[in-house]
């Protein structure tokens, strides 16, 4: 008899041996290493998953910072900022992007287009928009991003590229 257990003693130390943990966790009611592995990369997706929404929950908070900054900078320089939907002439060719320098305003195509040539050698992005009185606006570095706006601003006045009279028309 005392062999008979011995010989059931070392049968399951072997059995437990050669099957590993797994066999003495499942038989305890625990996790085995393939579920704890399982639950370790759900872990691994959350985390990741809550590190890009703080990533972009950061963005956009910086994003807002710099754009009221931007928006209180062209305030504290006096720099108009006018809403297409209050002009008094209606532009016949919709501007696509939020924001417009409008460097100039002409009666005279020509005069337009010369000036929007001059700031394309100068490798800025410009648009003529036309309005139904045929008063040709020359639109300088058209975005919806109002930093980046401020920062082309900033660059073509400094560089007098534009008059410092230039407005801003906001595409809304």
């Amino acid at each position: 008899m005392k062999c008979k257990c011995l010989i059931i003693s070392l049968l399951l130390v072997c059995s437990a041996l050669l099957t590993g943990c797994d066999f003495v966790r499942s038989a305890l009611g625990r996790p085995t290493s393939a579920e704890i592995e399982a639950k370790r990369q759900v872990i691994l997706e959350e985390n990741r998953v809550a590190a890009e929404e703080k990533a972009k929950a950061e963005a956009a908070e910086k994003y807002s910072r710099d754009s009221l900054a931007a928006l209180n900078s062209f305030a504290d320089k006096g720099i108009q900022m006018k809403l297409r939907s209050e002009l008094p002439a209606t532009i016949v060719s919709a501007p696509e992007l939020r924001y417009y320098i409008i460097a100039g305003a002409f009666g005279t195509p020509s005069n337009a287009e010369k000036l929007q040539s001059n700031l394309v050698e100068k490798g800025f992005n410009s648009e003529i928009l036309v309005y139904r009185s045929g008063i040709r606006a020359v639109g300088v570095t058209p975005t919806d991003d109002i930093v980046e706006l401020y920062g082309s601003y900033d660059r073509l006045v400094g560089e007098k590229i534009i008059p410092a009279d230039a407005w801003i028309l906001v595409n809304e």
